[in-house]
């Protein structure tokens, strides 16, 4: 089936092109990142297609293009169909609201989204079992680094997975072991590792939303002694760091720093900096700072790694390892969670380790810092200040909300008070600032894009974004269509707390913002011949 003159402008050399660039796109994209573990005997139609099937249903029926339901059934949720609305936005942002409703219609019509998902969830698997194949062996020379010893027995190259690796192995159960399980695992491994692999732990299964070991520099010994101390170190484990720099910085420069490292890993001295390869993901795609959902996809990786099963979308134990990237995000996006400290701290631990890897951010040669008087390094400030400003009245009401909200639940609070959250700036940046990697992806313009997590709350995520311009004190800009209003008719009053609750969107360097379904726009393309 092929589409009219007035929609295919693709030579289909062009398309394998654009193809081979979409699998090579960065993975770090939550919810678009991986594809789903499916439910067992489910419809296809039930799993896979179903989150694509939302966005399109939600902004067509927000536009008045297609009934109620007509491709599936949306949550009640404000909250959901607005993080819907903002990945449909940027699709239209990119080639415009008349066109692309134009184009979805007619794949509507022609029944061609079901192969547009099919290939979606294609890229993004390609592009994960790709980093997966390039740790496989080599995560094991890390896992020796964070141990402090070889592994005996050792796992040859290119051996399978299924009796070498996971609780198979007792040093790999070691890091993957939780934290909160550290005591009766350190007591007898052997038995607590035979009990694993039969399902018969005394204490329940290990699920998901318990960290594991090698979240922790001291690998978790201080948390299972006193859980209070849960955040104290977390997602700093060495593990975590070496990883982090071979996926987003190459081979080259991860063995470099495992090098120069080696005394700060064994706290016998400092690190010698070396002049930093520009390859990478990190390089290719102009990443100037770390995300959480790059450190949280890191650990998705390592846990694939370290496991006994092939398929990281199958449960092992009571894990599911995309749940557990889950479990991770829900620090940032859950206000219950959310911990100003945590954040403050692990910027600086990236910053400090990794920062000086990274490419720097380009700033416009007009804006002459060096001059008191340049109007535009004047505008700049003022408006900074300004957004800064806005972020922490938003911050007091927030916690002022939390708490009435706490008083009238009675339920203890182990929240950090404002008192620990002076720098709430700071830590915003980690989540709402960093840049992630995009390929610069050509459409009528090209220009890279990075990801960024922001506020759900369209009126509050300007406020906190990294790039500043006019747009950092703007409290408007929300959706006036039919399906937000629906949305927003049937949910009760929420606290302001909400407002800090996170979804991913992309901002260009130009300022404008889009979210992560850039590559499911991509594939689009493709699958339409536009």
């Amino acid at each position: 089936m092929t589409w009219s003159n007035e929609i295919s402008t693709c030579e289909p050399e062009e398309a394998q092109s654009n193809e081979s660039r979409i699998v090579h796109h960065p993975k770090v994209t939550p919810q678009m990142l991986y594809d789903r573990p499916l439910k067992q005997h489910a419809p296809f139609e039930q799993n896979n297609l179903l989150p694509f099937l939302q966005i399109f249903q939600a902004g067509l029926e927000d536009a008045s293009q297609i009934e109620p339901n007509q491709l599936c059934e949306l949550s009640d949720d404000p909250t959901e169909i607005n993080a819907l609305l903002d990945s449909y936005d940027f699709m239209k942002q990119r080639i415009g609201e008349n066109r692309f409703n134009k184009l979805l219609l007619k794949a509507i019509k022609m029944n061609l989204l079901d192969r547009l998902i099919c290939k979606m969830n294609g890229q993004v698997s390609d592009v994960i079992s790709q980093d997966v194949r390039d740790l496989k062996d080599t995560i094991l020379q890390y896992v020796e680094d964070t141990l402090g010893e070889e592994l005996v027995p050792r796992i040859p190259p290119d051996v399978k997975k299924a009796n070498t690796r996971g609780f198979h192995h007792i040093q790999l159960a070691r890091l993957l072991v939780p934290a909160t399980k550290l005591d009766p695992f350190l007591v007898d491994p052997v038995s607590f590792c035979a009990k694993y692999l039969e399902d018969e732990l005394d204490d329940g299964r290990i699920l998901a939303s318990q960290p594991p070991s090698f979240f922790y520099p001291d690998l978790g010994v201080s948390v299972s002694n006193d859980f209070d101390l849960i955040f104290d170190g977390l997602l700093q484990g060495w593990l975590v760091l070496q990883t982090m720099i071979r996926l987003f910085l190459g081979a080259a420069n991860a063995q470099k720093f495992r090098e120069n490292f080696k005394d700060v890993r064994q706290g016998t001295g400092a690190g010698t900096k070396f002049k930093v390869k520009r390859t990478g993901k990190a390089w290719k795609h102009r990443i100037t700072s770390i995300s959480f959902q790059m450190i949280a996809y890191t650990t998705f990786i390592i846990r694939h790694s370290l496991s006994s099963c092939d398929d990281r979308r199958s449960e092992e134990g009571g894990v599911v390892k995309t749940e557990a990237f889950d479990v991770l995000m829900s620090l940032a996006q859950d206000p219950a969670l959310y911990n100003q400290a945590f954040f403050n701290s692990l910027e600086a631990f990236y910053k400090t380790h990794v920062g000086w890897m990274l490419p720097q951010e380009k700033k416009s040669s007009l804006l002459n810092e060096w001059d008191p008087q340049c109007g535009l390094n004047i505008m700049a400030h003022v408006l900074k200040k300004k957004a800064e400003k806005v972020a922490e009245e938003e911050r007091q009401k927030a916690e002022a909300s939390k708490a009435i909200q706490q008083q009238t639940t009675e339920t203890p609070s182990d929240t950090p008070t404002s008192a620990d959250d002076n720098n709430s700036s700071s830590a915003r940046k980690l989540i709402a600032s960093s840049q992630t990697a995009f390929d610069a992806i050509e459409f009528e313009d090209a220009s890279p894009v990075s990801l960024k997590v922001v506020s759900s709350s369209r009126a509050s995520k300007t406020s906190w974004k990294h790039t500043v311009d006019s747009k950092d004190i703007e409290e408007g800009n929300t959706h006036s269509k039919d399906v937000r209003k629906k949305a927003n008719a049937k949910s009760k009053p929420k606290s302001d707390v909400a407002s800090q609750q996170s979804s991913s969107q992309i901002t260009s360097t130009d300022g404008s913002e889009y979210d992560e379904c850039s590559i499911l726009l991509t594939a689009l393309v493709l699958i339409l011949g536009w």
